[in-house]
């Protein structure tokens, strides 16, 4: 992504990306002075996984093993590494302790804790260079309503699925609009026929299920979305996105609006279809 800091693979990938980043970026600050924790995509990153992974999340987010229970102190001991109120935030409200090994390789004294004030991050925010947008009643509140909605130029590249257009809403702890199936092994018959399917997401099918093109590999690119519109005003989010060369020419209108009154509560969606 750009240096907004998104992950179009998925939350669960992201989260094995930080992992992976306390793994090795630590011994590499260590050996060469570049602190690559320092930089924007990695601190766009961290915001990434605060929207989409907040404290209390039941579920991972879009792409690969979206049905997976988010391991809390991965993004935990990621946030740690960051001298930031939001990830001071972040830190305080996550459960769960990183990994000792990981913990004797970091800077001590632990850059989190120089924070003298916590602060959350935005109720909503855009991830352009994805295509994800993030849009919460009280990002503070464990009870959250959250709503995410994707319309990703990656298409369905990789670990990404057939969901261009679709939404994820969750409320009070408890998944509500949800993607279907779950991962057996990457390239599996389940993985190609069901789980990246459109119709095991909250997207738009044809003709009894037909949906988004996820065959092929470079294909998979051009047959994406596009967010056209976003706006966060006091009480009112609203995204619009552009599916349309998703579907490989079978529509020549696909387009997703949505309002979320944050204030009542109410999530409003509008189609526009053609073919």
């Amino acid at each position: 992504s750009g240096s907004e800091g998104g992950f179009a693979n998925g939350t669960a990938y992201a989260q094995y990306t930080a992992d992976y980043a306390l793994q090795i970026w630590q011994p590499l600050t260590a050996a060469t002075g570049i602190n690559l924790f320092d930089k924007p995509w990695s601190v766009g990153f961290l915001r990434f996984l605060m929207h989409f992974v907040p404290p209390g999340a039941p579920l991972h987010a879009f792409g690969d093993q979206h049905e997976v229970v988010p391991e809390q102190r991965v993004m935990k001991a990621f946030a740690s590494r960051f001298a930031l109120p939001e990830a001071a935030w972040y830190v305080k409200n996550l459960t769960g302790e990183e990994d000792s090994i990981s913990t004797l390789t970091a800077p001590w004294p632990m850059p989190v804790s120089t924070v003298a004030v916590p602060k959350p991050p935005a109720n909503s925010a855009l991830y352009p260079s994805i295509g994800w947008v993030a849009m919460h009643n009280d990002i503070s509140d464990r009870s959250r309503t959250s709503v995410f909605f994707k319309s990703s130029p990656y298409g369905s590249f990789n670990h990404s699925h057939g969901d261009q257009n679709s939404l994820l809403i969750s409320s009070g702890g408890r998944p509500l609009l949800i993607e279907a199936g779950y991962m057996d092994w990457y390239g599996s018959p389940l993985w190609n026929t069901w789980y990246r399917q459109s119709k095991s997401h909250n997207a738009i099918t044809y003709d009894g299920g037909i949906g988004q093109r996820v065959d092929g590999y470079g294909e998979t690119l051009a047959r994406n979305g596009k967010i056209t519109s976003f706006a966060a005003i006091p009480g009112l989010d609203f995204a619009q996105g552009n599916a349309t060369a998703a579907y490989g020419g079978a529509l020549t209108q696909a387009m997703r609006q949505i309002w979320y009154l944050r204030n009542l509560d109410v999530l409003v969606v509008q189609d526009k279809l053609e073919a």
